[in-house]
Formats: C-alpha cells, structure tokens, sequence
C-alpha cells in the first residue's frame, strides 16, 4: 500500500504530473483551507558527476517531466489539484511536518525597516557575491600547453563555499544568473537549457543546507555597446524553422529570453 509523502514545513513540495492532459497548475490546499495556486513547468531530473579533478558534468536523467512546486508552511495535511484551465483533472496529497526551519525573510512586523523571518526571528544579511563557478582551461596534452577547452568545478565550487560562509558566521550570497553557468537561454528566444536550471537547483539545495539565503540576480547591465559581455541578439523562433528570415532581438540574459517570448521566468527558479 502506498504512503503518503512527508514534506518538512518551509521546505520544498515537488509534484510531477504523469497524465495525458494539458496541466498548466497545481492548486494547493493547506490543513487550515488556504489556496495556493503554482504554475507547471518542464523539470529535467539530472546527474551530476565529477571526474578525479572534480570537473563537474550535468547529465539528463531521463526525460524531462511536468512538475510544479510549492513551500509548505503549515504542518497537517495538504491535497494537490492538477488544473487544466480551471477543470481538475487529478489529485494528490502530501503531509507537511513539524520542523526547525525559520520561514521566509520577510518585512518585520515589529519594525518594516528591518527583516525578520516568518517564526519572527531578526534576520541580518551577512555575507557577499559569490556570482558564478570559475572555469579553468584544458590541457591539451602537450607538456604546460592548454587549449579552447574550458571546465568547471561548478557545484562543487559552491559547496566549498558555503560551507566555509557558514563556518564564519555568513548566511547570505548573491547569484548571477544571467552568466555562463546558470545561463538557461540559448541563442533562440524561449528555447531553454533545462539542465541549466538544475545547476540552479543543486546550488539553492547546497546554500539551504548549510543556512544561507540567497539573492537571484537575472540580469546585470553596464553597457549596451555591440562585443560587450551584456550585448546579445536573439533569433526568433521561426528562425530558419519556418523558412522564413527570422527577427533579431535585442535582450539578454534569462528575464530578456523569456519576456521575449512574452512568458514569466520558470518556476523551476522558485
């Protein structure tokens, strides 16, 4: 007989739709009758692997699924309504439980000047931009001789400091989004990496273990100048596919990528 699934409270619920209908959201009930509503998303399960100098690697585990997700904040019982348009098509349910976990940073209720988290507890940002992994480049196995080729210790890089902003009292970083590698957008407006996305994951899964909150920086804008860093040209979608001269279109970054396809950031960033 199956069991239900437990989710910590503040901690993140994840769905996944295996059913033939168009979902397009999931509305969550909480034990007190509250409604949440979150969107539906293509999430690609990955496997990241590291070789003996710990060069990361992020490889697809499967196929990409539909998924949604939310953050419990009451423990008892929740149930999950799979939407299309307002039509419930299927349902799940999940039991949220008790656990040490502050809550969301929020505004003080005491004094809105200050942060505070949900459990009321003052919440001072101590900490830095930590942006994105360094790269390193390749042997190209000739003797002090490297090469094109570029690796990354990527999460790893992350972990390490984390763990050492934890040791020193620190409980908050800033992320660069729109830089390498947790650039999910590609050279055509709306066509995402979604493994990108699951570096994404892996390093707010590395930050909430060791207590740091982080701040998700989309874009960065210093200039605009053609060859500089924050200057980019997306193709339209119907670039070459439709046999037709596509659009050029001036954004960049993830936030551009998206609006440019007139939808709102993924809720894999959630």
């Amino acid at each position: 007989m199956p069991t239900t699934p437990t989710v910590p409270c503040y901690a993140r619920w994840q769905g996944v739709f295996a059913g033939a209908e168009a979902v397009e959201a999931v509305r969550l009930i909480g034990p007190d009758g509250r409604r949440q509503q979150r969107p539906v998303f293509r999430h690609q399960p990955a496997d990241f692997v590291y070789d003996d100098h710990g060069y990361e690697t992020i490889a697809a585990a499967g196929d990409a699924v539909r998924a949604a997700r939310g953050t419990p904040d009451l423990p008892g019982a929740w149930r999950c309504e799979w939407l299309a348009g307002e039509r419930v098509v299927a349902t799940d349910e999940f039991v949220c439980t008790d656990s040490d976990h502050p809550g969301f940073v929020e505004r003080s209720t005491h004094d809105p000047r200050y942060f505070a988290f949900t459990e009321g507890e003052p919440y001072v940002a101590l900490g830095f931009n930590l942006c994105w992994p360094a790269t390193y480049a390749l042997t190209t196995g000739r003797e002090f001789q490297t090469g094109s080729r570029r690796a990354t210790l990527g999460a790893g890089d992350f972990e390490r400091w984390f763990r050492t902003l934890a040791a020193e009292g620190g409980n908050f970083a800033r992320l660069w989004l729109g830089m390498g590698y947790f650039q999910a957008d590609g050279p055509v407006a709306g066509e995402l990496d979604l493994l990108r996305f699951a570096a994404s994951d892996r390093v707010v899964e590395l930050a909430r273990g060791h207590g740091i909150r982080l701040k998700l920086c989309l874009e960065y804008f210093r200039t605009f100048a053609p060859g500089s860093g924050q200057s980019r040209e997306l193709r339209h979608p119907d670039d070459g596919r439709a046999g037709r001269r596509g659009r050029v279109v001036p954004v960049a970054g993830l936030a551009g990528a998206v609006a440019a396809q007139g939808r709102r950031p993924p809720g894999a960033l959630r």
